[in-house]
């Protein structure tokens, strides 16, 4: 069987990683036509992007890499980031998130599979330049935010907001509730932070970047100070599974209501 999430699996210094890249096609080959279809979208009253952030451009691979974040995560106490959207980030999940200097970045522009890891820069945000920024959008500007996602729907909502731009890309720190806020003093400290420094023990850190745009790729990362492979395996095997069985079942006949229940199975819920 053609693998549909190849992943690269390293060790460097006292971190563990994993990478998959999109190499020029998506894991979901078969798509539900209704995606392009106004009347379709409108019976469904946009659940599609609420929840999954699928939409006619980034479609149902969006769901599974969702899925896959989620799954490496969940029962922890989990910190995420917007790269650059902030602000959206804090209206779409309607928390006021925890200010930070530095946020970690990546580069996927280039050719099929091509993927770099910046590491933690300067925090920046996007701010509007007309009408006059605001108080608040001045203060925000050179700053992140870390905020508490709780479930699926938060990871899809942080996603959401990155994805007016060329390329999307978010963050999630899986930690306990003690480490949290280490987590968020070393991201505020006045020199930049190594990712080793910042995780802990059992720590897991995950960023997802989608390319809206062409010329961009989908990409997953993972590292952590306790190997990954044996974590992310099953995972992956799961959630390939998964799309065999939503392409098997998803036709040009398939009306909205029942594709949001296939969505859900693609994304692991």
């Amino acid at each position: 069987m053609m693998r549909r999430l190849p992943v690269q699996f390293w060790r460097e210094g006292a971190l563990y990683w994993a990478c998959y890249t999109s190499e020029g096609e998506p894991p979901v080959r078969v798509h539900w036509p209704g995606l392009n279809d106004d009347e379709s979208i409108d019976a469904i009253e946009g659940a599609h992007w609420d929840r999954y952030a699928i939409n006619n451009n980034n479609r149902e691979e969006v769901a599974v890499y969702l899925r896959v974040l989620w799954q490496l995560v969940r029962g922890r106490e989990v910190l995420g980031a917007a790269v650059y959207y902030a602000a959206d980030a804090r209206a779409a999940l309607d928390q006021s998130g925890s200010a930070v200097a530095w946020q970690y970045e990546t580069d996927s522009e280039g050719p099929a599979g091509y993927v770099s890891r910046k590491g933690f820069m300067p925090a920046r945000s996007s701010v509007q330049i007309r009408p006059k920024p605001t108080l608040e959008q001045k203060w925000i500007k050179d700053k992140s935010l870390l905020f508490r996602i709780h479930d699926l729907r938060d990871v899809s909502a942080l996603l959401r907001s990155t994805l007016g731009d060329a390329a999307g890309e978010i963050y999630l720190i899986g930690t306990t509730e003690y480490r949290a806020l280490g987590v968020i003093d070393r991201l505020r400290g006045e020199t930049c932070p190594e990712l080793e420094e910042v995780l802990q023990e059992d720590d897991i850190f995950v960023d997802l970047g989608i390319g809206v745009d062409l010329g961009y790729n989908d990409y997953f990362l993972v590292a952590s100070k306790a190997p990954v492979e044996p974590v992310l395996i099953p995972i992956i095997e799961g959630a390939e599974a998964a799309i065999l069985a939503y392409e098997g079942l998803v036709t040009q006949f398939t009306s909205p209501e029942v594709v949001l229940t296939l969505f859900a199975d693609l994304a692991g819920e």
